[in-house]
C-alpha cells in the first residue's frame, strides 16, 4: 500500500511540475513574440525615418541636389515591406505583415512635390531635387 501511495504522489507532483513547465514555456513563447513583433515595428520606424530624412534633405539641399539611398530587399527575420508615398499628406509609410499582423509606420516629409515611377523600392535608388521637385528613381 505503501507503495501505490508513493507513486500516486509522484504523479501528482510530476504533473503539476508538468503543467507549471506548460504554463512557463507559454509564458516565454508569448515574450518572444511580442519582442519579435515590437522588433519589426522598430525596423520599420527606422526604414521610414531614414526614407524621409534623406528625402527631406534632397528638399532642403537645393535644386541639383541628389541622393542615393540603398533599401533593404526584406526587413529583419524577411518579413515584406512596401513602402508608399502621399505628398498631399506629406508622409511616407512603411507597411508590413508581422506575425499574422498587419502593420503600417509613417514618416513626415516636408515637401508635397514627390514624384516616382517605381514599383520596387528593394536596392539602390535615386532621389533628385529639380526645381523643388523631388524625383525618387
Amino acid at each position: 500500500m505503501k507503495k501505490a501511495q508513493v507513486t500516486v504522489d509522484f504523479l501528482i507532483i510530476f504533473a503539476i511540475a508538468l503543467i507549471m513547465f506548460m504554463l512557463l514555456f507559454n509564458m516565454a513563447i508569448d515574450k518572444s513574440r511580442q519582442f519579435s513583433m515590437q522588433s519589426s515595428q522598430l525596423y520599420a520606424r527606422q526604414l521610414a525615418d531614414k526614407i524621409a530624412l534623406e528625402i527631406n534633405g534632397v528638399y532642403l539641399a537645393g535644386d541639383g541636389a541628389l541622393k542615393s539611398i540603398i533599401l533593404p530587399e526584406t526587413m529583419h527575420n524577411n518579413i515584406d515591406y512596401s513602402i508608399n508615398f502621399y505628398p498631399n499628406n506629406r508622409l511616407v509609410e512603411i507597411n508590413y505583415t508581422a506575425y499574422g499582423q498587419r502593420a503600417t509606420y509613417s514618416s513626415v516629409l516636408f515637401t508635397t512635390q514627390i514624384h516616382t515611377n517605381l514599383t520596387n523600392f528593394a536596392g539602390a535608388i535615386s532621389v533628385i531635387n529639380n526645381n523643388g521637385e523631388i524625383i525618387i528613381s
